[in-house]
């Protein structure tokens, strides 16, 4: 397919590289590769939690781009086209795994016996903070993981990827609302099980 054909294309920065890979043009879609893999493989290693699965998504996502890329519209921007591959690839990987533990958030959201746990304030993930604590990431890893992959995929797109709603909606084809209660409910559940972890620390809970 020519360049022609392809002028719905957004004009951004990969415009050029993608009407040359459409082209046949090995090394412009070697530049998309080298551009986007860091991003696609952390994406997937974050909702994954495993290096051998990450890259396995990895590669498949851009071999789909390649052979897709012909079909490519410009409709979104090419970063959200990718990062939908790659999180259909991801979800198709969690289904394999079906033995994999993840909570019900309904089971554990009116879960109230412990008054210590009640009224947890707002919260959001703070990268930086997290970062200086091994332990603390650990934790916070295993339990973004044990989310149904619905809100899983939210709260690492939005709170861990650093995406807007308009973002998250473009790549889930969900809408804003619904993005935005998924988050709600998926940080509550994060932020109840670190305040267990914050209660064992220091007797009080997150504030």
């Amino acid at each position: 397919m020519n360049t022609k054909e392809n002028s719905g294309i957004q004009n951004t920065e990969d415009t050029k590289y993608i009407h040359r890979a459409i082209n046949n043009d090995g090394r412009a879609f070697e530049h998309l590769v080298k551009k986007y893999e860091h991003k696609i493989y952390d994406l997937a290693y974050k909702i994954l939690g495993n290096t051998d699965d990450a890259a396995d998504v990895l590669q498949e996502t851009f071999l789909q781009a390649y052979r897709s890329l012909p079909k490519f519209k410009g409709k979104s921007s090419f970063s959200t086209w990718l990062y939908r591959i790659a999180m259909n690839n991801c979800l198709m990987k969690i289904r394999k795994h079906k033995n994999r533990t993840v909570e019900s958030l309904d089971s554990t959201e009116d879960d109230s016996t412990d008054a210590l746990y009640n009224n947890i304030p707002d919260w959001s993930f703070n990268p930086e903070a997290t970062a200086e604590n091994s332990e603390l990431r650990d934790i916070l890893s295993r339990t973004i993981r044990r989310l149904p992959s619905e809100y899983r995929t939210v709260i690492i797109l939005h709170d861990m990827q650093g995406m807007s709603n308009k973002e998250v909606s473009g790549i889930l084809k969900l809408s804003i609302p619904a993005i935005k209660s998924r988050l709600h409910r998926a940080r509550s559940f994060v932020r109840k099980r670190l305040s267990h972890y914050f209660v064992q620390k220091t007797g009080k809970p997150l504030q």
